[in-house]
């Protein structure tokens, strides 16, 4: 079995589900060096993604090492064998799902047929579905909109993968993956394999901003998504988000989004509300 991290994992009651489809779980998992999974027919559908580590997927008649970054897709009742690295096992996000609704929007947007996706940019989507903290009906509601728009973002990355320098991409899904860890520039240069100041300028020529200010870029929109879909004190996500206090949390937060946290979060709880 995958170890499942219990702040990590949400299992979801098919009461309440919309016809068509329903959400069964979405979680965040670490493999076990050389752990191998046999399905003949697998239970779900599923969308996963790796943040990190590398794991060798067999499926459809293609076999791939996988590493961070890259995404694919399990549809239910189709058989696949994954083979976790000896080495540096991967950690994935994924969601579980049932009904024909979920294959059916693959065939929508001409996915049927695809089952693996280099450099994806679906980490997000997935994240904000795993941190909401409503009850199973406003879950699966929920997870019908993630669902959605992932599928989305996986479409749009077959069609055009962004003519990055590898040490480019390296460095946005290292950054991606660890936004809940302490992120120290010269561990991001280290795993880009160059010199800081080489990976600044090449990074800043592609995403126009410097890594130190993408890994606050992409801080700040974990906290609005946590501030937004969980109870969790400014204090609690300020130290979840590697911030030594709230008060520099707070000043992170306000200099990026123009607004104390705990304005923001008032604010879309009063939008919500009127909605």
């Amino acid at each position: 079995m995958l170890q499942k991290d219990p702040t990590r994992f949400r299992s979801c009651e098919p009461s309440g589900a919309p016809p068509g489809w329903c959400l069964r779980c979405v979680a965040r998992c670490q493999g076990l060096p050389g752990q191998t999974f046999d399905r003949p027919r697998h239970a779900y559908t599923s969308i996963e993604y790796v943040e990190e580590g590398h794991a060798t997927l067999s499926i459809g008649g293609e076999t791939r090492r996988l590493g961070p970054g890259d995404a694919f897709i399990l549809p239910e009742g189709e058989a696949h064998r994954i083979v976790c690295d000896d080495v540096h096992p991967w950690r994935i996000l994924f969601i579980d799902c049932t009904g024909p609704l979920p294959l059916q929007l693959l065939a929508a947007y001409g996915l049927d047929k695809v089952r693996i996706f280099p450099r994806t940019m679906i980490a997000q989507p997935m994240r904000n579905l795993l941190h909401f903290t409503g009850d199973d009906a406003d879950l699966q509601v929920r997870a019908g909109q993630a669902i959605h728009e992932t599928i989305a973002l996986l479409h749009r990355s077959i069609r055009k993968i962004p003519d990055w320098p590898d040490m480019v991409i390296r460095t946005k899904v290292f950054i991606d993956a660890n936004l809940e860890r302490p992120i120290r520039l010269f561990d991001v240069a280290r795993h880009a394999g160059c010199s800081e100041a080489h990976l600044s300028r090449v990074f800043r020529r592609c995403l126009g901003m410097p890594p130190g200010d993408y890994i606050i870029t992409q801080r700040m929109a974990l906290a609005k998504s946590l501030l937004y879909s969980t109870g969790d004190p400014v204090k609690a996500i300020a130290a979840r988000l590697g911030y030594r206090d709230t008060f520099a949390f707070s000043h992170a937060f306000k200099k990026s989004v123009g607004e104390a946290p705990t304005q923001w979060r008032a604010r879309q709880t009063t939008i919500s509300s009127v909605a």
